[in-house]
């Protein structure tokens, strides 16, 4: 299990991501979230960093939503917006978003 920023905010999303895989989020989340229907990517997304040091994360025609927890696993960082969104951003600043409600 990993630690998030804010667990509270997190709930059992720290459950499904282990340090000791070597695997990315993306694999680990389809694995131990299957129940939940896995990792599906959902596009159309923009990451919007802000001058806070936070991101916030934006779909055509919607607010932006606030991060509200975030975590690293091993090279990536995962952070968690408002409505149960996902991004998983790499290094180089690539990222995908899914839902895990």
């Amino acid at each position: 299990m990993i630690e998030f920023s804010n667990n509270d905010a997190a709930g059992m999303l720290p459950m499904f991501f282990r340090e000791h895989d070597p695997r990315p989020a993306q694999e680990q989340l389809n694995e131990r979230y299957a129940h939940g229907g896995g990792f599906s990517p959902f596009k159309g997304f923009t990451l919007v960093e802000q001058s806070s040091g936070t991101f916030g994360l934006q779909y055509p025609g919607d607010p932006v939503m606030q991060e509200v927890s975030r975590a690293l696993l091993h090279d990536q960082m995962l952070v968690l917006f408002e409505g149960s969104w996902l991004a998983i951003i790499e290094q180089n600043m690539d990222y995908v978003v899914c839902r895990v409600d």
